[in-house]
């Protein structure tokens, strides 16, 4: 700002002046500015004559343009980024809410190991991931060999290894890479929210119909939703009055059924 709006202008008006010096040399430098741009200017002045002079080739050389416009528009293929091959991707380990944090550990590690066989992964990184309660939950990032020492893009990695880690019976691997522009959401390609009045486990078996529909069309390699109603629930009942009889204090009792879940 300070360049265009300040510097600039000063010194045009020191250098740029038609005399210099008391003995009013002229200056060779504005001379020679100013006789290229008339010079550009009178060039331009004569081929606009000409081509206003011959309306009816540029009428036909503007409709071409025109109509090529919607042919470009329809036939090029069009995206809101293209897909970019970072060298890095990551996944989402998922067991049953159920689940204990040895089993998912126990999981974990045979995903890794996978993960490793594949000669095209350097390296990877990971960490479990804290959801309230949960921990069925954990983060694999993967470091790709450079790009002049593989055959394979990322995508096709990825791919390659869902195949492979959903073989494992206890974990739901999703592989996925990076997006060229930064997307709200879980970070997943594609997502998309439904939203009801119903009460959540109706919504549930609605999303599992479409992720069944989905996968019968056979053209996703992965596809899930985030509503998962899979924990176990047992409901007490306590008997107070027998309880009172007894001596057993409600608030103890609580406590050591809190405990023991």
């Amino acid at each position: 700002g300070i360049i265009a709006l300040t510097l600039t202008p000063m010194m045009c008006a020191r250098i740029l002046k038609p005399t210099h010096g008391e003995d009013a040399e002229p200056n060779r430098l504005a001379d020679w500015l100013d006789a290229k741009f008339e010079s550009w200017r009178n060039g331009y002045k004569q081929r606009l004559h000409g081509a206003l002079n011959t309306r009816h080739v540029i009428g036909v050389f503007g409709v071409i343009v025109f109509v090529s416009c919607g042919f470009l528009y329809v036939s090029t293929p069009g995206e809101l980024a293209p897909q970019e091959d970072f060298g890095f991707a990551f996944s989402i380990n998922e067991v049953d809410g159920y689940a204990s944090p040895e089993y998912l550990e126990e999981q974990f590690q045979a995903a890794q190991k996978i993960t490793l066989e594949d000669p095209d992964v350097d390296n990877i990184f990971t960490f479990s991931i804290s959801n309230g309660n949960a921990t069925n939950t954990a983060f694999m990032g993967m470091v790709m060999r450079n790009w002049t020492e593989r055959e394979r893009l990322t995508p096709t990695i990825l791919s390659e290894l869902q195949g492979k880690l959903n073989k494992l019976p206890g974990l739901r691997w999703t592989g996925i890479q990076p997006p060229a522009l930064p997307t709200p959401g879980q970070g997943y390609p594609v997502e998309f929210v439904l939203k009801s009045t119903a009460p959540p486990e109706t919504i549930a078996r609605i999303g599992d119909q479409i992720v069944e529909r989905a996968e019968a069309t056979k053209q996703f390699f992965f596809i899930g939703q985030r509503l998962h109603i899979d924990k176990p629930e047992t409901r007490i009942h306590i008997d107070r009055d027998k309880a009172a009889m007894l001596g057993v204090d409600m608030g103890a009792l609580s406590a050591d059924m809190a405990a023991l879940l």
